[in-house]
């Protein structure tokens, strides 16, 4: 196996613990470090390349978008933003969307909302239920959320917001939702992936 040297130093802040090789290209599910060894890309950027890498089509779709317009934010009407608003909400069944920049950011405007709709409720503490070995963000309030120890030390502050069961005990989550009669959501992942490949026993569609 062929690893790039690692820096001795560097001006990124040591958020990760980055493994010692960087990679120059991609092309469909590989990756190719400088010295054209290739690497079996298994992780798909963490989820973000469902595609791939460099699929021709996405390629061509942001060449084209660049060549067009960049940013114009949302204090504007964006035509193409709502098309596909209307695609997904035709999809999915709902009446609007919002689009995020991060699976944190997603997550942290869904507890937003969440914790509204308890406070229009006049709930004096809305609660979350979350599970157990979890990991949903890095931003205060995902921070609380997620359960695990390296991602929320020196950082959780609103733990008193959330009810905590173990991943896939459909029964602990009953038992845990008449105590609270302030909750106001269910905050998991079908599959967790910060404590490895760890799927639920039981079948949340059961709720």
């Amino acid at each position: 196996m062929t690893t790039d040297s690692a820096k001795t130093h560097s001006h990124i802040m040591p958020t990760y613990a980055p493994q010692p090789i960087s990679f120059v290209k991609g092309q469909g599910s590989w990756l190719y470090s400088k010295d054209n060894t290739a690497y079996l890309e298994a992780l798909t950027g963490i989820a973000d390349c469902g595609l791939g890498h460099c699929h021709p089509k996405v390629s061509e779709a942001i060449c084209e978008q660049a060549q067009t317009l960049v940013h114009t934010s949302n204090l504007f009407r964006i035509d193409w933003q709502e098309r596909a608003a209307d695609v997904l909400c035709a999809a999915a069944n709902m009446d609007s969307v919002f689009f995020a920049n991060s699976g944190a950011e997603a997550n942290e405007a869904a507890l937003k909302m969440a914790r509204l709709y308890g406070h229009r409720k006049d709930y004096k503490q809305p609660k979350v239920i979350v599970m157990e070995k979890s990991f949903h963000g890095r931003t205060l309030l995902t921070v609380s959320a997620t359960a695990n120890p390296k991602a929320r030390e020196g950082f959780f502050t609103l733990d008193d917001d959330f009810i905590r069961v173990p991943f896939g005990d459909i029964q602990a989550i009953e038992t845990a939702l008449p105590q609270h009669e302030e909750g106001v959501a269910i905050l998991l992942e079908p599959i967790q992936g910060d404590v490895g490949l760890n799927t639920a026993k039981n079948r949340f569609t059961y709720l």
